[in-house]
């Protein structure tokens, strides 16, 4: 489709919405830039065959625009890490999901994806997001080695970014939605640093992320560890469970 083309949604036609001094409205710029791809679709409606209507095309573009951010302009280190860029991306959706289209239809959402890695992990196993490379506990579980791009499952991956927009939900929740999006801006402001020494290879290193300089990242600007959420949610796999009876 022409309207998802690089010409509306290449990354550095939006790059000056993350140049801001204030992190507070990080996630007020990111949906700037949104509407920046709307007002630029709209603006071709008259060249196209079709119209942008419809809740889900809006929220469509919006995971676009936000996948440039995160996907993109900063990219995975490596396959396993892939789950952090797709989980960003799908987090900062939600935002605009819930600012734009109401707190409900937000839940309403969350409840569907909550409920189908849910109901993947009761049937064939646990879902890791971060697994290590020396572990072979979750190719145990598994007819696949979730391990690899080449041999993991579609919908052991569909499940693994979807249940990674939980726990940067998770994260964002415990750290505080300031201290969350300062390390946010920490990442993009990095990444753009080093974009304008494209020259000098070692400078690319810098314009990836992987679950460790992540996690260290958000120590660095926010100060706290978080081991035990580290081993619960990002190198562990499952789910809680609670039972509520009354008599």
């Amino acid at each position: 489709m022409a309207i998802l083309s690089v010409n509306i949604l290449y990354h550095k036609k939006i790059l000056d919405t993350v140049q801001v001094r204030n992190t507070a409205t990080f996630g007020a710029c990111c949906c700037a830039a949104i509407f920046w791809v709307f007002r630029e679709c709209g603006s071709l409606a008259g060249h196209m065959a079709y119209e942008i209507t419809g809740e889900e095309t809006r929220q469509l573009l919006a995971l676009a625009v936000a996948q440039q951010f995160f996907g993109c302009f900063v990219n995975a280190a490596h396959w396993l890490d892939t789950w952090l860029m797709r989980s960003l991306a799908s987090f900062i959706t939600g935002l605009f999901i819930e600012r734009y289209f109401g707190t409900s239809e937000y839940l309403f959402r969350i409840r569907k994806v909550l409920n189908s890695v849910c109901d993947y992990e009761s049937r064939w196993g646990q879902v890791v997001l971060r697994p290590l490379k020396s572990d072979c506990k979750v190719k145990q579980e598994l007819h696949f080695d979730a391990r690899n791009s080449f041999t993991c499952s579609p919908l052991y991956a569909e499940i693994l970014f979807k249940k990674g927009h939980f726990v940067v939900r998770m994260l964002a929740k415990r750290l505080g939605k300031e201290p969350f999006f300062q390390v946010v801006q920490k990442i993009l402001s990095v990444s753009m640093q080093f974009s304008q020494q494209q020259k000098e290879p070692i400078n690319w290193q810098h314009m990836t992320v992987s679950t460790e300089s992540f996690f260290r990242t958000v120590s660095n600007v926010t100060g706290q560890e978080l081991p035990t959420f580290l081993e619960q949610w990002i190198y562990g796999g499952g789910h809680a469970n609670f039972q509520v009876s009354f008599k």
